[in-house]
């Protein structure tokens, strides 16, 4: 056999975002996007909490953990019995790496649908721990609802948030807007002047009188674009399947050039 010869794997994609996101939506559709273009996709679910999945998942932590089978024994509330199931998977990470690794080895795409808590996930032990013990190129999309997004601190709010993903995690991150449909209007005029007309946003967010944060969220602008080119951030509709071009394009781009953002 020629060592020279790279092994290969999928494309390995966390898809992340904040309770009701609609990230196993996302993760149904975008694998129906993907298989219908001939690719072969895996999916996988790391929510323990998950009641119903949209999609057949190839591996799911609940065959390890089931957040219910924690309430019940432990005697704790939905919150707390969210953080001890993923204290328990973290525990566990060595058994559940393994049947994900042999998907990453022998599928085009790799699907990952993260925690319904955003933090548990990105701020915790468990998305630094599987991403390095998975030990493959991987990037996150990060989710955000279209109804978050209604005046210009929002958009520099999500933009943040990525960036904490980003550094906490050691990975390349895409933010997708979804839930976009013909009622966004102010959704999608925010996103046009972010992406195309920066000084027009710009003197939206000084309006937005926000007392003293005014300046900070001002000079934000600025410091976040040299770090994340705003032509990067879609918007989609993870239920109509819209917008998938752009993000296919995108996260095949970013795999294709080794973390090229621009």
């Amino acid at each position: 056999m020629n060592s020279s010869i790279p092994i290969q794997h999928a494309q390995v994609v966390y898809i992340m975002g904040f309770a009701g996101s609609g990230k196993s939506t996302l993760v149904s559709s975008f694998a129906e996007y993907l298989s219908e273009r001939k690719f072969s996709v895996a999916c996988v679910n790391l929510d323990p909490g998950a009641e119903v999945l949209p999609y057949k998942p190839d591996y799911d932590v609940r065959s390890v953990v089931k957040l219910v089978d924690v309430m019940r024994k432990e005697r704790l509330g939905p919150n707390g019995g969210l953080i001890r199931a993923v204290e328990i998977i973290t525990n566990k990470i060595t058994e559940i790496v393994k049947p994900i690794q042999k998907l990453a080895f022998s599928r085009d795409w790799l699907l990952i649908d993260t925690t319904g808590q955003l933090e548990l996930f990105a701020f915790r032990e468990l998305g630094e721990t599987l991403i390095r013990m998975l030990n493959v190129r991987s990037i996150g999309v990060y989710l955000v609802d279209a109804s978050m997004i209604s005046k210009p601190s929002d958009i520099v709010l999500s933009q943040l948030i990525s960036l904490a993903i980003r550094l906490r995690l050691g990975i390349d991150i895409v933010v997708a807007i979804n839930k976009i449909d013909a009622e966004r209007v102010n959704t999608r005029e925010l996103m046009e002047e972010f992406l195309l007309r920066v000084g027009d946003f710009k003197e939206r967010l000084r309006k937005e009188n926000l007392g003293v944060l005014t300046d900070l969220t001002y000079d934000l602008v600025d410091f976040l674009i040299s770090y994340f080119p705003p032509a990067r951030i879609i918007t989609i509709s993870a239920k109509n399947k819209t917008g998938f071009d752009d993000l296919y394009s995108i996260l095949h781009e970013i795999f294709c050039v080794c973390g090229d953002l621009t």
